[in-house]
């Protein structure tokens, strides 16, 4: 049987250790023993777990798994279970259920071939330009539509929260804002409010949250709202940034999402790069005393382009930007 094992997989490219083969071929004769064990085949065991964490997750994002989350959900501890199992996972792949996902072995993403269609003809759904302002006036160059994306890339000390906190402001009269807020916690979110909004307490469109990450899953609760993202830590693998806007973004749906990011000094683009500018629909960069139109998309006017405008500005307070002169193109 090994012989007859080995020749199969040869011809299908599978790379098989002898191990590897023993421990399948100890899991096909298992499987075909019921009366010995109560338990499924392996790889109907490990198609369950794939389907649940399908189940368990919206498939208009990039779903994945690992290996690991596979021994712990199906109770794997013997080297030959495990050797089995990757297998089994090594045959999904090639029937291209999954896919290896990310630079680190063991990781898989579930592959989704189904499409969101849309229905150009039905109107019914559109919310069409939102009423939303900008510090500085950004809005005046910008139509700010539903289910976008928003990033401000900002040195540190540049003044993001601020920026943030003004935007909050502005725009928490007509619309639910959600503040999520990696760094302030209550004294250091009532220190800073006290000198420009010491009343956003009585604001119930406005909310203020404490969390560090996971932020998509906190704006599924509220997608058709505005939310805040102050700021987005990353301290090493940083080439992960896009895939968490990316997240952020398809949990959108009538909303906006605005979202602060570290960036560099002296570069336009924040920590993950240039991808992170790719998912954004208006991007800004800051400097102190600098604010920068990167990327900007839906232009009011068709005819003017509002990217790589700059203005100077002074910053009073902690909170109070005080425009040096116009908007301009270095």
């Amino acid at each position: 049987m090994r012989e007859i094992m080995m020749q199969i997989y040869s011809w299908r490219n599978f790379d098989v250790t002898p191990e590897e083969l023993s421990a399948h071929i100890s899991d096909i004769i298992s499987a075909n023993q019921p009366e010995k064990s109560a338990r499924k085949p392996l790889h109907l065991q490990i198609e369950e777990f794939v389907t649940f964490v399908a189940n368990k997750a919206d498939l208009s994002q990039s779903v994945t798994f690992s290996l690991q989350d596979c021994y712990i959900h199906l109770g794997i501890r013997e080297a030959t279970e495990k050797a089995s199992c990757r297998m089994v996972i090594s045959r999904m792949v090639s029937r291209g259920q999954i896919e290896p996902a990310g630079h680190k072995s063991g990781i898989y993403r579930l592959v989704n071939s189904e499409d969101r269609s849309i229905d150009l003809g039905d109107l019914s759904d559109l919310k069409g330009e939102m009423r939303i302002g900008f510090p500085m006036n950004v809005h005046k160059f910008i139509k700010v539509m539903p289910h976008t994306v928003y990033i401000i890339a900002g040195e540190t000390d540049s003044g993001k929260s601020a920026y943030l906190l003004n935007f909050a402001k502005m725009n928490s009269q007509l619309h639910r804002v959600h503040y999520h807020s990696s760094e302030m916690g209550k004294a250091e979110f009532l220190d800073r409010l006290q000198y420009f909004w010491a009343n956003a307490s009585d604001n119930k469109n406005m909310k203020f949250y404490e969390r560090s990450n996971d932020f998509a899953s906190a704006i599924k609760r509220n997608p058709d709202d505005i939310h805040i993202v102050d700021y987005m830590q990353m301290f090493d693998n940083f080439y992960l940034m896009a895939e968490y806007i990316d997240r952020i973004g398809k949990a959108i749906n009538n909303g906006l999402a605005f979202i602060a990011i570290q960036k560099p000094k002296g570069r336009d683009e924040g920590l993950g790069g240039e991808r992170t500018k790719d998912l954004s629909r208006l991007y800004l960069a800051m400097s102190p005393g600098c604010l920068k139109i990167v990327k900007a998309k839906n232009w009011k006017d068709p005819k003017y382009n509002p990217n790589g405008l700059e203005m100077c500005f002074k910053l009073s307070e902690g909170c109070h930007f005080y425009p040096q002169g116009e908007w301009y193109k270095p």
